[in-house]
């Protein structure tokens, strides 16, 4: 390569004959500022926050937030995190397809401007929470740094929903409990969500699906349970406890299944425990319906049920199930486009949803728990749900104020029956053939009972009749 040297006084003289001068006024020989390519961020100062929504997924949780600044400016950022509260992290930028636990993603705003980049820090203790560190970009190319602190309060995600999982006696009849020798009863709990079934050639259970339960052991009071706090312990002692060590042998942990408080976790085709070594059960009871809370906080087990426990009851309730329904996944209402007084009502539990394409009327569903059909005859031609005591029916004598029998009929099956969801699949029927229903209340309290038997199903919302 040939190198060129110019000297300085050919370089004077062509910037002399181009008409570019110089100067040595000692006024003018600063730089002149530099024009950037990017406009200097727009510093916003958080003056409030406040919870726009929140949902989950599977592991996550999304928490869309509001900010107010001083600047009048307000920012709108979608947090995906893996617990369920706000956790201190480090968050940057993700499109929603790929988000995972320490992104925002799309959704995210800035006075209506979509921002799609950027990085912040995120502190949080208890409810106050702080920014720092922050460069978001929006889509128009403009910048902002988001800083301060704010009080953010909101509503922890509801508890698991646990269900009873009834123990077989000697004899093969079903109870709700286990009574043991030393003035405990062994209560096992359920997500559902997965199935069980004994395999005759290898003597083993195979499990499908994915779920867990809770076998909780409570020191008794006279043979009852009674509310209050029952505290971890190794053993037995004064007061409200519950057992959290497994049995041994020779000093080696032998029949972790047989005892303890365990903690079931069934993924994979396996069952494996793990022992409750924290966290208080707080039992409290409203006539025959138990509250049973365990929450271990952060990262731990978050869990209820609601419903009764039989004649562990000091008040005397009835022995029988109660399953609490939480959510109305669908209404079919045909008495509303006056062809029949029927009406399909669909409830769930534990986190299944639906959804039904218009175009080929076909549902399908997501999740795992309990799905419940009560198939109405309510009034014929007015389009709502009387208020009030429902006999069941079957087709001959099937009318107004009577709700249908399960049973498999032309369109497969129909009427009131519950099936377990298991990864959006619904499993076997179970018809119900006896029993009454009762609808009371309205809007949001309407509360629908339906006693089946040893069986009791309760829901306690809006259902939109």
């Amino acid at each position: 390569m040939k190198r060129y040297k110019y000297s300085a006084l050919i370089l004077a003289s062509a910037l002399f004959m181009s008409g570019i001068t110089t100067s040595c006024d000692e006024t003018d020989d600063a730089i002149s500022d530099l024009q950037g390519l990017f406009e200097a961020p727009t510093n916003l100062d958080i003056t409030g926050a406040t919870l726009a929504d929140k949902t989950k997924n599977d592991q996550l949780r999304t928490f869309s937030v509001d900010f107010a600044t001083a600047q009048g400016q307000n920012a709108h950022l979608v947090l995906v995190a893996n617990k369920y509260f706000i956790a201190s992290n480090g968050y940057t930028y993700a499109p929603a397809s790929t988000a995972k636990n320490g992104n925002f993603t799309d959704g995210s705003t800035i006075n209506g401007k979509a921002i799609v980049d950027g990085t912040f820090a995120l502190a949080a203790d208890g409810d106050n929470i702080t920014i720092s560190r922050c460069s978001l970009f929006a889509s128009d190319g403009s910048a902002f740094r988001l800083q301060g602190a704010a009080v953010l309060a909101f509503e922890p995600d509801d508890p698991t929903v646990l269900t009873i999982k009834p123990v077989y006696n000697m004899d093969g009849s079903q109870s709700l409990y286990q009574l043991n020798a030393d003035g405990t009863a062994t209560i096992t709990f359920t997500t559902g969500g997965y199935t069980e079934e004994f395999d005759m050639t290898t003597y083993q259970n195979v499990y499908k699906g994915e779920g867990n339960d809770l076998q909780v052991v409570f020191k008794l009071n006279n043979g009852k349970l009674t509310p209050g706090t029952y505290a971890p312990n190794t053993g037995y002692v004064a007061g409200y406890t519950f057992l959290n060590d497994a049995y041994t042998a020779w000093g080696i942990p032998a029949f972790e299944d047989y005892a303890g408080t365990l903690w079931y976790t069934i993924e994979n085709g396996a069952k494996t425990p793990s022992l409750v070594t924290s966290g208080d059960f707080i039992v409290t009871k409203n006539g025959p319906m138990y509250s049973i809370l365990i929450d271990q906080g952060k990262g731990g087990i978050y869990a209820e049920f609601k419903g009764s426990i039989g004649d562990l009851d000091p008040d005397g309730s009835s022995a029988g199930t109660l399953v609490q329904m939480t959510s109305c996944v669908g209404v079919a209402n045909y008495a509303q486009l006056g062809w029949t007084g029927l009406i399909d009502i669909q409830l769930a539990n534990g986190d299944v949803t639906a959804s039904t394409d218009p175009a080929t009327y076909q549902t399908t569903y997501e999740g795992n728990g309990d799905f419940i059909q009560i198939e109405v005859y309510s009034q014929q031609g007015v389009g709502t749900l009387a208020r009030g005591t429902y006999e069941i029916a079957d087709d001959s004598s099937f009318g107004e104020m009577k709700f249908k029998a399960g049973g498999v009929g032309m369109y497969g099956d129909g009427g009131t029956f519950v099936k377990p969801v298991v990864n959006g699949q619904l499993g076997e029927a179970q018809f119900i053939t006896e029993g009454t229903l009762t609808i009371e209340g309205e809007g949001d309290d309407t509360k629908i009972t339906l006693n089946a038997g040893d069986v009791t199903y309760m829901f306690t919302g809006n259902i939109g009749l």
